[in-house]
This record gives C-alpha cells, structure tokens and sequence, in this order.
C-alpha cells in the first residue's frame, strides 16, 4: 500500500471524527437547551412562583392609587404626589421578597432568550400572555420603585421590561 492510501485513510479519519464532534455539539445544544427550558418551566410552575405573584397581587389591589401614579409618573414624566410616595413607604419585606424573586426569574429568561439558549417563541408560548403581564404589571413597576426610590439611583435598567413588551407584542 502507498503513501497516498494512508494519507487518504487518515484524512478520512479526520473527517469522521470531525462529524462526530459536529454531532456530538448538536447534541450537547439540544440537551442544554431541553434542560434551561425544563428549568424555566418547572420554576414558573413551582409554588414559590406562585405565592410570590400572589403576594403581588394583594399588594396591587391594596395600592391601585400607587400602581396608576406610577403609570403616570413613568410615562408622563408627572411627579409622584404625597398618596404615592406613602404607599412606597409600606412596601414590606414580603413584598420586596416576592419582587426580587419575580424580577430574578423574569431577568434569566430574557437573559436565556436573548443568548439564543432558549427559543423566543417557545418561551413566550410557555408563558403565555399571562406571564407576560405578570411581569408588565406587577413586577416591573415594583422594580422600578426599588431602584429609583429605595436605591435611590437614577439607572433603572428597563431591559427585561422592554424584551417583554416587545415578546407580547409580537407573539400575542
């Protein structure tokens, strides 16, 4: 046998084991993100989620009058007022910990999605629209009041906010 027999025999060595890596990194994606999804749905399903929106809720419903100055303060650039600037003042640590743990699981989805781990449209079909608003509605605003009033700090990042308006709109 020749020199040009092995050469072509090793090259085809190669080649194969190139596939197999290439098969074997396909393989690994599919299984990383069938595990980050599995993560993702197992957490919005857990009870701490939904104790956590529970929480959330009440609290709305107890300070509507904040939710609707904060609306205008956000989008209308109106001051705050008196009644609102109480109600910040009766955010509890409940409350603030039912937040933080909404905000944190909303922030690693949009992180997920964004780095192309997980698909958009899947994501945003396994929430729903009701996870979506969950977010929209009674986290954000919250996570607002604590960075700007409570942190006071000027740097809200309004990123996952704007991801998932965006995701309603598109997919709702």
């Amino acid at each position: 046998m020749d020199q040009s027999f092995w050469t072509f025999i090793a090259a085809l060595g190669a080649a194969v084991a190139a596939a197999a890596t290439v098969w074997y990194a396909i393989l690994t994606r599919k299984t990383i993100r069938a595990t980050l999804l599995s993560h993702v749905l197992t957490k919005y399903s857990s009870r701490e989620r939904i104790e956590a929106s529970q929480k959330l809720r009440e609290y709305k419903k107890r300070n509507e009058e904040l939710y609707e100055a904060l609306e205008r303060t956000k989008r209308k650039n109106e001051p705050l007022g008196i009644h609102a600037t109480v109600s910040i003042t009766s955010l509890n640590q409940e409350v603030h910990a039912a937040r933080a743990y909404l905000s944190a699981f909303f922030w690693e989805v949009k992180t997920y999605c964004e780095a192309g781990y997980l698909d958009k449209k899947l994501v945003a079909a396994a929430l729903g629209n009701a996870g979506h608003e969950l977010y929209l509605e009674l986290v954000e605003p919250l996570d607002w009041i604590n960075t700007t009033f409570i942190l006071n700090r000027d740097d809200y990042d309004d990123s996952v906010r704007l991801y998932f308006e965006r995701s309603l709109k598109k997919y709702f």
